[in-house]
């Protein structure tokens, strides 16, 4: 494993996002660190950087992070990071350009999600995001879902139950480890009519003080 992997990975467990999206974007420079594993824990960096930044900005960097995550993929058609950060970044691509998009891009974001997955079944981030798109694909209202039928013969459809398997997974492998994750589960166990273990899950989330985690969903 090289230094700037160490290095970057690192930077990222101890929650120093911006050394780690400066010490990223300056390790690329040289066209010779653009391996696949490099170019995922770039996008990665630049998901986390983006979180602290204005809205401009930080939709900006959305593209960048799907720039990294594309080319690394053009480098190693089956890497595991890169398959995540792929799926990550076009959901979060998908959410600026609106519902449309998003639809559209529904089965390329489970599909890379499925290969990330497949590599690395306990990986707590793949498994989160998967249970985001089996939420969000059940969520769908009724307008929405006349609109993915007209990019679908077949719309992406799914249910609550399986995305607080795929949810509640992720949260037995890390626990605390991402405020969303909490979100979803009280989410999904509201959606399911269990009122007690969505508030428990939203008291969780409330917890969270790292600046990087946005806790809004949970107080709403």
């Amino acid at each position: 494993m090289s230094e700037i992997i160490i290095k970057i990975d690192e930077l990222l467990a101890g929650k120093n996002f911006v050394e780690a999206y400066e010490y990223a974007m300056e390790s690329i420079k040289d066209e010779n660190n653009k391996t696949a594993e490099i170019l995922w824990r770039t996008a990665a960096a630049t998901r986390n950087y983006a979180v602290l930044q204005n809205k401009e900005l930080h939709n900006t960097l959305m593209y960048d992070g799907l720039k990294y995550a594309t080319e690394g993929l053009e480098k190693d058609p089956e890497n595991f990071g890169c398959h995540k950060y792929k799926a990550i970044f076009l959901d979060l691509t998908g959410r600026i350009e609106g519902i449309k998009k998003r639809i559209q891009n529904s089965y390329i974001v489970k599909e890379h999600l499925e290969k990330a997955l497949t590599a690395s079944p306990n990986d707590e981030v793949a498994l989160h995001s998967m249970g985001v798109w089996h939420f969000e694909v059940t969520d769908l209202g009724f307008t929405q879902r006349l609109v993915a039928k007209t990019f679908f013969a077949s719309p992406p459809n799914s249910k609550y139950e399986t995305a607080l398997e795929y949810l509640t997974k992720a949260e037995e492998i890390k626990p605390l480890f991402y405020c969303s994750n909490l979100v979803y589960i009280g989410k999904c166990h509201l959606r399911l009519g269990v009122k007690a273990k969505a508030k428990e899950a939203f008291l969780k989330a409330l917890e969270f003080t790292d600046p990087a985690q946005d806790v809004t969903d949970a107080k709403e």
